[in-house]
């Protein structure tokens, strides 16, 4: 389930609606612009395209309000300069509310990082975006604060900073061709710069990549849920003797190729399109050690496999890797297993933040995820039909 932001722009969400109409043609020559509304509007969570319409008003209207200290705090923290307007709410995700800042000497997107997330993690992840952005790669511009740390405790919390970017509307799947060529060939690009790493994998070590949680682990959840009276009770359940179980049963296979720093985590919530139609890649701060041929079975995953993706996004996606890099890595069905463990791990938390919730927005946003969980099974039978999918094209 995708989610609006706290300033929706309808015309955005116009050419969203114009971008999936030229994917749903790539399948259905007769498909119509309202197909393409109605589409948006399910995406985002809603039955119609006025009702979509009517909440993007309903947010203009009422947009979320910063503590105008804050904003004179980021600015001091991060040496910006002094705050000329109030901070601009931009939108809610896990990580928190993200906020456009205005200062005499620029403009800036604050937002927040997770707890375990520290000034070398994130220096890590910024020189691979500063490597990939030197390749040609389109991203935001990191701020380094006057110490020359990238991260700050600031009310409570930590927060990175970035440099103004201009962006586009989302992307929605399914995607048009074109932009699953260019996630290919920025994909291929990271990994042509990620930097060297003697790291290894090893199942069950401490990691959302690599640590499964055990049997009592997910009865306790179960059982949680249950006496929470959560009405998904029964389907968490359901899905844990299924789709899930099914998927822990995928064997582990060592990368045959070193580790690298690679972006980690190029979903289709991490990016968006420019004025000119070109992609941004906007969330690195999850970058980390992985092998090229686990995170291409990730990519694909997210962008061929979550969702309503389109058929022919899967060899897209692989030409543009292979017009950057001139070969594709060879993937079976135990290049998932990374990708596996974060979905294992991402749904094992998303139920128990939904059983423990407090206040209207985290409510909001995890039990979107939990429904999106549950009428949306990610399984060994859709990596196997990707897998299939691809061998039918001969240059894979």
């Amino acid at each position: 389930m995708r989610y609006l932001p706290d300033n929706p722009n309808l015309d955005f969400l116009r050419q969203e609606a114009k971008g999936l109409l030229g994917a749903m043609r790539e399948t259905d020559p007769k498909a119509v612009l309202s197909d393409a509304q109605r589409a948006v509007a399910d995406q985002y969570g809603f039955r119609t395209w006025p009702d979509l319409k009517a909440e993007v008003e309903r947010r203009r209207s009422m947009p979320p309000a910063a503590d105008p200290a804050l904003a004179r705090d980021l600015a001091a923290a991060f040496d910006l300069g002094d705050v000329k307007a109030p901070l601009t709410p931009i939108s809610y995700a896990f990580m928190g509310r993200r906020w456009r800042l205005e200062t005499d000497r620029g403009v800036w997107q604050a937002g927040p990082v997770v707890e375990w997330m520290g000034n070398d993690h994130v220096a890590r992840a910024t020189e691979l975006r500063e490597r990939a952005r030197a390749a040609g790669v389109l991203a935001p511009k990191p701020v380094r604060a006057a110490d020359g740390e990238f991260v700050k405790r600031v009310h409570g919390k930590k927060w990175r900073v970035d440099e103004w970017m201009e962006l586009g509307p989302e992307v929605l799947q399914p995607v048009r061709s074109s932009v699953a060529r260019q996630v290919g060939r920025s994909l291929a690009t990271v990994h042509e710069v990620a930097m060297p790493t003697g790291h290894v994998f090893r199942p069950g070590e401490p990691g959302h990549l690599t640590y499964r949680h055990t049997d009592a682990q997910w009865d306790e959840l179960i059982a949680g849920t249950s006496a929470a009276g959560k009405p998904w009770a029964d389907d968490l359940i359901h899905l844990r003797e299924g789709a899930l179980r099914a998927l822990e049963a995928v064997p582990f296979r060592q990368a045959a190729e070193p580790l690298v720093i690679s972006i980690a985590d190029l979903n289709i919530d991490g990016v968006r399109m420019d004025a000119r139609d070109e992609l941004v890649l906007i969330h690195w701060d999850f970058a980390g050690p992985h092998s090229p041929e686990w995170e291409l079975a990730y990519v694909l995953t997210h962008w061929a496999i979550y969702g309503p993706a389109s058929p022919g996004a899967a060899r897209a996606l692989v030409a543009g890797y292979r017009d950057r890099a001139g070969s594709v890595p060879t993937l079976d069905l135990s290049s998932f297993w990374l990708t596996i463990t974060a979905h294992l791990n991402w749904t094992y938390n998303q139920f128990c933040t939904a059983r423990t919730s407090v206040g209207d927005e985290q409510r909001a946003y995890v039990e979107g995820e939990v429904r999106d969980l549950i009428e949306n099974p990610f399984s060994v039978t859709k990596i196997e039909q990707l897998l299939e999918d691809l061998a039918r094209d001969p240059a894979w």
